[in-house]
């Protein structure tokens, strides 16, 4: 069983506290279900996902996991049809939300180490 802490300003959130974020909801529901659902898929069984969540001079969304992506697909991680060691998966996954992202005048970066895990992070300006 995987569990997810959801962080607003590093403290953890209660089920009514709201993130608002400059952008289209239906590309954003898309793109952090999509990555939630990597991380999941990822992370080593019985590990913590963690969503962070800051608004300081941009949006700031992180998603964490102690799962490493493979060292082949690092440099290639948003690109069409990138995918590595799973069973059903296009690879359209991670460059579809690359490109919802874009849309959205934000910027999708993934930092990915074996020591570490993987934290995808997404930086939406205010528009």
């Amino acid at each position: 069983m995987t569990i997810c802490d959801i962080l607003k300003d590093e403290q953890i959130i209660s089920k009514n506290e709201s993130f608002i974020v400059p952008g289209d909801e239906h590309l954003f529901y898309s793109v952090l279900a999509n990555l939630i659902k990597n991380a999941i898929e990822a992370s080593p069984q019985n590990e913590v996902i963690t969503v962070k969540l800051k608004h300081e001079n941009v949006f700031t969304i992180s998603i964490h996991n102690k799962g490493a992506v493979p060292d082949d697909l690092r440099k290639t991680f948003f690109d069409k049809y990138s995918t590595s060691r799973k069973e059903r998966g296009t690879g359209l996954g991670t460059y579809s939300a690359k490109l919802m992202v874009k849309t959205m005048k934000g910027r999708i970066q993934m930092d990915s180490s074996e020591k570490i895990g993987t934290t995808i992070t997404i930086t939406i300006s205010k528009i």
